[in-house]
C-alpha cells in the first residue's frame, strides 16, 4: 500500500511541475512581443545642404515603426529624419502607407544622406538604399510609374548616423501628410 500512495504522490508532482513549466513558458514567449511604434512630428525643412540646419531640424527615429507626420506648407511636406545605428549591421528601411489628410493623390521621394569629411570639411552625402527596385519615389496610389512603397537596405556601423529627406506634395494646399518608416 505505501508504494501505491508514493507512486500516486510522484505522479501528482510530476504533473504539476509540468504544467507550472508550461505555464512558465507561454508567459515568457518571444511570440508574444510586440513591435515598437513610435509617433513622430517631422520639422518642416526643405532640402538644405547646410549641415547644422539638418542635424538641428531633423527628428530622432528609432528601429520599430515610426509614423511620421509632416504639416504642410503650400501644399509640400517635407523634413528630415535621422537615425543612428545601436550596432553595425545591415538595416532594413520600409516607406509606405503615404496619406494626405483631405485624401488627395500625394506623392514625393525619399533621399538618405550622410555626414562626410571632418572638421570645417563636413559635406552632406547622398547614399542609396541597397533595394530590388533602387526606386526611391513613392505616391500614395500605384501607377505605372509610381510605386505605394519604398524598400532597401543600408549597411550602418555601430554610432553611424543617417539622415532621411522626405519630400511630398499633395493636391491641396493644407492639412498634413502621414508616412511610415519602419526599421529593422
Amino acid at each position: 500500500m505505501k508504494f501505491k500512495n508514493k507512486s500516486k504522490w510522484s505522479l501528482k508532482r510530476l504533473v504539476t511541475l509540468s504544467l507550472a513549466l508550461i505555464i512558465a513558458l507561454s508567459m515568457f514567449s518571444p511570440m508574444t512581443a510586440e513591435a515598437k511604434t513610435s509617433k513622430v512630428k517631422v520639422k518642416s525643412q526643405s532640402y538644405t545642404s547646410t549641415i547644422a540646419t539638418v542635424k538641428k531640424k531633423a527628428k530622432k527615429v528609432s528601429i520599430g515603426t515610426n509614423n511620421l507626420t509632416y504639416s504642410k506648407v503650400n501644399g509640400w511636406g517635407e523634413g528630415y529624419v535621422k537615425f543612428t545605428a545601436p550596432k553595425t549591421k545591415n538595416y532594413k528601411f520600409t516607406v509606405n502607407s503615404l496619406k494626405c489628410s483631405h485624401g488627395s493623390y500625394t506623392n514625393g521621394h525619399i533621399t538618405a544622406y550622410m555626414v562626410k569629411g571632418s572638421g570645417k570639411y563636413q559635406y552632406l552625402s547622398s547614399v542609396s538604399f541597397k533595394s530590388a527596385n533602387s526606386y526611391q519615389h513613392i505616391a500614395s496610389k500605384k501607377s505605372k510609374s509610381d510605386m505605394t512603397n519604398m524598400k532597401g537596405t543600408l549597411k550602418l556601423n555601430k554610432g553611424e548616423t543617417v539622415y532621411i529627406y522626405c519630400s511630398f506634395l499633395a493636391n491641396n494646399k493644407k492639412g498634413k501628410i502621414t508616412t511610415k518608416l519602419v526599421i529593422k
